[in-house]
């Protein structure tokens, strides 16, 4: 009589389909089993690796097994109920799916297993500790990129529209290091934790508990294996992961979700499949030993902070497919030195580069139509940079504490320069503000310890405050055609260093005058 060559299952002539576990005969892959199927289980006596179903010969150390499986089977059977075919009535196994005789599908009826001790990470043995925790035990033979799937009794799970769905690794296996994630699950999700903080007086029912990923705060695990028919990702599945050195993600997955990998410090390098169509929020905040990142074209958006506290990424290789750069996406990216902006980014959120320390040098084309506040705040070692021509508005904060800028052009596109925008730009030396900009905000330029000259080609510029309060070198400003020199300069730093908004510059200018003359005697 045939076998199956997967479960072990006794297949009768003419049977083409396991009634087990749904294998086509002659296949050695296995169909969608269910979790409730009684088949045996239990230990070769030789190398203690568990067996699924009935086999002749231990599949990994190839000792007879007769006497374990006989064992196993009266042990079944001793809890086992007697179940019929739905269709012809047929005595069948316990929870088969198929009925061996007429082939009709059955409807799958939980039995009561024969008890057993749970399997935990104390069962585990083998000769050294080390082999324990990289090659646990399997209740399969199934291997990934060569390595022995880690056993089912390992995780939680739940099934969604068919699909397995990997919830969580139990508490009691997690000082694995190494986990090689079974092909029966096509999904790696998450699962609900009672919210420590949860006030029932305060909260919304809602906040009574958080979401964790599958192996979440899994602290001792270094390499998760993972196969190509894993479909989705879901959110946080490997957050603070601190020890995770070793991880593949898929060509099946087309979104890295939020904070998969928050937190990963380990991480030296990562490679994203080329039909990735989106990094979600926060996907590799804090990846401190990440190096280097190519995101391939086919990413369409990358979320707010997704590389933010990288602080050893050095390079970063952006698509062209990309429009927008998020709020913080390289926030404290404190190693990165060079960065090129696709032509097809059109705006730079807030904060993208904040703290970018050594970043020498941004390539940035007249694509680009809006940079929002605070975007290369703290960017210490940026010298020289390029305002596209399509920019109208230079947002509060843009490039403050930029110590070594020195290199800027204001194009005539711009309409309006924000506070605080060069606010402690230490190196500039001198600045022209085109006809175009009516409008410039407060402290705008405070703090430009060695600006010497500044023109204001437009003298019905609206001010709010002396945007040059500290600028404890400037010697010369013009606004239109009137010229002021240093004495001038300081009873107007002095004036106005409070809040006091100047509406517009023409309707003052008589009040300007006035006090730049008494400042002149």
């Amino acid at each position: 009589m045939a076998k199956c060559k997967v479960c072990g299952y006794r297949l009768g002539e003419g049977v083409t389909k396991c009634p087990m576990c749904g294998a086509i005969a002659g296949s050695t892959v296995a169909g969608e089993i269910s979790p409730e199927l009684n088949l045996p289980k239990y230990f070769c006596p030789s190398c203690n690796s568990q067996i699924l179903g009935e086999h002749r010969y231990c599949p990994s150390c190839g000792v007879d097994l007769k006497e374990a499986a006989k064992n196993a089977e009266t042990q079944k059977q001793e809890t086992a109920e007697e179940k019929k075919c739905v269709k012809c009535g047929a005595v069948l196994t316990p929870n088969a799916k198929f009925c061996p005789e007429c082939g009709a599908k059955q409807e799958v009826i939980p039995v009561q297993q024969a008890s057993k001790e749970p399997i935990t990470s104390k069962n585990l043995k083998t000769e050294s500790k080390k082999e324990q925790k990289h090659c646990p035990l399997t209740t399969t033979s199934g291997f990934v990129n060569g390595k022995p799937e880690t056993p089912m009794e390992a995780f939680e799970y739940e099934i969604e529209d068919g699909k397995y769905v990997l919830t969580k690794l139990k508490d009691e296996y997690r000082d694995l290091t190494e986990i090689v994630v079974p092909k029966i699950f096509s999904v790696i999700g998450n699962h609900k934790v009672l919210n420590e903080d949860y006030d029932p007086t305060e909260d919304d029912e809602e906040d009574k508990f958080i979401v964790e990923g599958s192996f979440e705060n899994c602290a001792n695990v270094k390499t998760i294996i993972i196969h190509n028919a894993i479909s989705e990702i879901r959110g946080r599945a490997f957050a603070n992961c601190e020890n995770l050195k070793n991880i593949n993600i898929p060509s099946s997955i087309r979104i890295i979700p939020c904070a998969c990998f928050l937190n990963c410090k380990k991480i030296e390098e990562i490679n994203i499949p080329n039909l990735i169509t989106e990094i979600e929020m926060m996907a590799f905040m804090n990846c401190e030993s990440l190096k280097k990142f190519i995101i391939p074209d086919t990413v369409l958006a990358i979320g707010q902070e997704a590389f933010s506290g990288c602080v050893d990424l050095q390079e970063i290789i952006l698509p062209q497919s990309i429009t927008r750069l998020s709020w913080g996406i390289f926030e404290f990216c404190v190693e990165l030195q060079e960065v090129i902006i696709p032509n097809s980014v059109t705006e730079i959120d807030c904060r993208a580069f904040h703290d970018c320390e050594m970043l020498e040098t941004i390539i940035i084309s007249d694509s680009v139509e809006k940079i929002h506040n605070s975007a290369f705040w703290g960017c210490a070692s940026l010298e020289t940079f390029h305002i596209p021509s399509s920019v109208s508005i230079l947002e509060s904060s843009v490039f403050y504490e930029c110590y070594y800028l020195s290199n800027i052009v204001i194009p005539n596109s711009v309409n309006k320069i924000g506070r605080f925008v060069f606010s402690k730009c230490e190196s500039i030396e001198s600045i022209i503000i085109p006809e175009s900009v009516n409008e410039i905000g407060e402290s705008a330029f405070d703090s430009c310890k060695n600006l010497r000259s500044v023109t204001i080609l437009n003298q019905d510029c609206a001010m709010t405050d002396f945007p040059f309060t500290n600028c404890i070198n400037l010697q010369e400003l013009k606004i239109g055609n009137k010229t002021y020199d240093s004495k001038q300069i300081k009873k107007m730093q002095s004036k106005y260093k409070r809040n006091v908004f100047i509406e517009n510059l023409k309707e003052n200018i008589q009040s300007w005058s006035e006090d730049l003359r008494g400042a002149s005697k």
